[in-house]
């Protein structure tokens, strides 16, 4: 196969449960790199071999923070470029070229040495995140795209069959077909009508996306992500010790994140993120308390350390089990958390805590009024919950989205008759 057919798919013949499969692999690879470098920075940036290789961001805390925070200002770039260029290119290819930036950018990192080192950690970190922007934004999409879009209908039947089944594919292509005569209806012609109200709800759906992002990053997750430095310098751990501490806490993190993929469709997401954040609130105010001094006693060590295992416990099953401008909004806030994070431990230390106990409150009523319940329903179902101009705050996983329902009964029924969805047949 030559380089002329890099944008079309190797032929397979899998089908169901294993296409599936193999597809969630390939489309979380993608994320397991975001948290890759998270991993991967938040050891290194304590010791002593990254430190004498910059030796610079051995006493400039704020330094030290721009450098591992230029990685989401690439990667914002990254998020820019899918949403203005993602259907141009057709996703395949741009994310073939988002590969093609994480991978060079990885491995010049590794690479970095001599005087112009610093220089070029910082250069390749921004190449890096522009290609982890791309994945981001583009995988999710990727991974739920059927074509009906671009008019190939048999082409979108096809894939749904290999995925579903005769019967259930069908249906589901019904669900599609109206969701697309809906966005139809409503005039989409670019991503600046994200902004535009209107009888689909864009603008408060585009400030949901974004929102819940900006949310996430309000947890603190980006703090205790770099728990390697927390558990040196505010608990006040060996570095061996906090190392392997940190290891700990990743496994405790996949645990709950396993847990976390059995309770959404029964609890609902909303739900999970509300509760979790509550519960983040308790855990932040306790590690201002004991680690404000920035010298804690052995006690007091032990107890700021359970609350960082408490937090990614109910972190991983509450926000982790749970599109471009959303993806934007989560680049900008990790940033400014990231880059702010090491001088204000070093300057604030524990009381640096209060701020992530505030913001947990905060979301608790954010999450409670301005987000319906998305738990067991499909995207096109999640499109119904903002038709006719109104949001609809469904606060159940078992609540039915009655609209939609009927529509795609409609659409189902002709389909029967005809052996073709035809648009007409859609009640919007």
């Amino acid at each position: 196969m030559g380089f002329v057919y890099w944008d079309r798919p190797l032929g397979n013949s899998l089908t169901g449960l294993p296409l599936l499969t193999v597809l969630t692999l390939c489309c979380g690879t993608g994320f397991l790199l975001f948290g890759y470098d998270q991993g991967v920075m938040g050891g290194l940036i304590g010791g002593e071999d990254f430190l004498n290789t910059f030796p610079s961001l051995r006493t400039n805390s704020t330094l030290l923070g721009a450098t591992v925070a230029i990685y989401e200002i690439g990667a914002l770039f990254g998020s820019l470029f899918a949403s203005l260029y993602g259907d141009v290119l057709g996703r395949r290819k741009a994310l073939i070229i988002g590969c093609f930036f994480a991978f060079t950018g990885g491995a010049v990192q590794g690479g970095s040495d001599g005087p112009n080192a610093l220089a070029i950690l910082i250069f390749f970190r921004i190449w890096t995140g522009l290609g982890i922007g791309v994945l981001t934004s583009l995988l999710p999409a990727f991974h739920a795209d059927w074509l009906a879009q671009k008019g190939r209908l048999d082409e979108a039947r096809e894939v749904l069959v290999r995925y579903n089944g005769k019967e259930e594919a069908e249906i589901i292509f019904a669900e599609i077909e109206m969701a697309i005569a809906m966005e139809q209806q409503a005039a989409v012609h670019s991503w600046f009508d994200a902004f535009r109200g209107g009888p689909q709800k864009f603008r408060y759906r585009t400030l949901l996306g974004m929102g819940a992002l900006f949310a996430q990053q309000m947890t603190g997750v980006n703090v205790i992500s770099y728990s390697t430095v927390i558990f040196t310098e505010s608990v006040g751990l060996s570095r061996n010790l906090a190392l392997i501490l940190s290891g700990c806490n990743g496994i405790n993190s996949l645990c709950f994140v396993i847990v976390g993929m059995f309770l959404v469709d029964r609890v609902g997401r909303v739900r999970l993120m509300w509760i979790t954040a509550a519960c983040h609130v308790a855990f932040f105010a306790t590690m201002a308390g004991v680690l404000h001094s920035g010298t804690p006693s052995y006690g007091e060590g032990v107890t700021g350390a359970c609350m960082l295992f408490l937090f990614f416990a109910t972190f991983s099953f509450g926000w982790l089990a749970g599109a471009s401008l959303s993806s934007m909004s989560n680049w900008i806030w990790n940033f400014v958390i990231v880059m702010v994070t090491p001088p204000a431990i070093e300057g604030i230390q524990g009381y640096y805590y209060i701020v992530f106990a505030v913001t947990n409150a905060l979301l608790v009523p954010m999450l409670l009024c301005f987000y319906p319940e998305t738990a067991r329903l499909s995207l096109e179902e999640i499109d119904a919950l903002f038709a006719d101009g109104k949001a609809h705050l469904r606060r159940s996983p078992r609540e039915p989205v009655q609209g939609f329902i009927e529509g795609v009964s409609n659409g189902v029924k002709v389909q029967g008759e005809t052996q073709h969805v035809e648009k007409a047949s859609v009640s919007v």
